[in-house]
């Protein structure tokens, strides 16, 4: 398995099985550490990806990945 350092936000919801908008709210209430990496591009680190993965698992907020993005799997977008 390839391990990476950043993610981006669509990266992100995916690896959690979350929309976009998803993070980019967690984001913004700063639940969420997200980082200006370029003009309109935010990456999360690996590490904050799996202190947020922890966190919201324990909530119940998290589907696993293999649940996420059922419509991609389809053929039907993503």
């Amino acid at each position: 398995m390839v391990t990476r350092d950043w993610y981006t936000t669509d990266e992100a919801a995916r690896e959690l099985g979350l929309a976009p908008s998803t993070i980019r709210g967690a984001a913004r209430r700063g639940v969420l550490r997200v980082e200006v990496v370029a003009p309109r591009v935010r990456a999360i680190t690996r590490e904050e990806l799996e202190r947020y993965r922890g966190e919201t698992t324990k909530a119940g907020a998290i589907r696993s990945p293999e649940t996420a993005w059922p419509q991609a799997r389809r053929g039907m977008g993503g």
